[in-house]
């Protein structure tokens, strides 16, 4: 069921992105290129928007809820198509921003390119697209699994702060220890399968900027097939370059936390989607006892069981679906 979702949602894609290309290439359409690309990026949005969910639907029903081991006894972190998600994502992001740019620096200083203006506004289209389509599995699967492990739980924040604080270069820990009154004195909270970097701060950062830059982008996409007023549009063109140049920065930041040598393992595990046993057992000591207590599984007699899933999802949001 899970693949003949995603086959459906392709389908249905590729007939409403070839109608729309088809309509707007059409000789009825005297438009210029940036305008013909504008109208098919905005008609066909529905259709990726579509493709996305249809996408996260087939991966929530093929998720596992057991963590997966290979013979070695490396962990697997990440689901294969979790990391087939983020790439998806990381492309269409790094074509945008920077096509993006390039639009913003040749508005402002008043400069032209040695080749037509289209071709960036094109690719930005492209770029866009991925994400819309990235976000729209992303949000899908997450809802219907209720999967939250990337954020602290209810409760949780004062101690993911603590130990933020800790993983932080230290002066900048300091500061975030004396902003909201953390004692650094203390043992740092053990990691769990999320370092508290990525869930504290990086994670709610990187949806609060993404979808910031999705939905101006949307509305400036629609504005020449709906009625959008000139005010929202003036605030949507304002809070989208706003979100560009943030967005610029916190991916600056996020290479300077993963191409750090000490986390050259979760980098891999991003493509290779493993960790080995030794690196959780060191750097995510909580997360390794979890895994522990699930392998062991009952106590005998029944008194006791092991670990309920990770809150809010399983070990692995993966499977062998798409």
């Amino acid at each position: 069921m899970s693949w003949l979702a995603f086959a459906i949602g392709l389908i249905l894609a590729v007939i409403g992105i070839g109608g729309a290309i088809a309509l707007a290439s059409s000789s009825a359409q005297p438009w210029d290129p940036e305008l013909t690309d504008n109208l098919i990026f905005a008609k066909s949005l529905p259709f990726i928007l579509g493709f996305g969910i249809l996408s996260g639907l087939a991966r929530a029903a093929s998720d596992r809820w057991v963590t997966e081991r290979r013979p070695d006894g490396a962990i697997r972190r990440f689901s294969p198509g979790t990391a087939l998600n983020h790439w998806i994502n990381a492309l269409g992001f790094l074509i945008a921003i920077t096509t993006g740019s390039v639009q913003y620096l040749i508005g402002v200083a008043d400069a032209t390119l040695p080749f037509p203006l289209f071709w960036v506004y094109r690719l930005h289209f492209i770029g866009a697209s991925l994400m819309v389509y990235s976000a729209a599995l992303f949000v899908t699967h997450r809802l219907i699994t209720g999967d939250t492990r990337l954020l602290p739980g209810r409760g949780e924040w004062i101690r993911h702060f603590r130990g933020l604080a800790h993983e932080l270069p230290r002066p900048l820990g300091n500061v975030v220890a004396g902003v909201l009154g953390l004692d650094l004195r203390r043992e740092p909270p053990p990691v769990g399968q999320f370092t508290y970097y990525e869930k504290a701060f990086s994670f709610p950062v990187w949806v609060l900027l993404l979808g910031l830059i999705i939905v101006t982008g949307l509305l400036k996409a629609m504005r020449y097939v709906a009625p959008i007023p000139g005010e929202v549009l003036w605030w949507a063109s304002a809070l989208h370059v706003a979100a560009m140049i943030l967005l610029a920065a916190k991916f600056l930041d996020h290479l300077r936390y993963v191409l750090a040598p000490s986390r050259w393992p979760l980098l891999r595990s991003m493509v290779q989607t493993w960790v080995s046993q030794e690196y959780v057992r060191l750097r995510h000591p909580l997360w390794f006892e979890s895994v522990q207590r699930e392998e062991r599984g009952p106590a005998p007699g029944g008194v006791g069981s092991a670990p309920e899933p990770a809150r809010g999802g399983p070990h692995v949001a993966g499977g062998s679906g798409p």
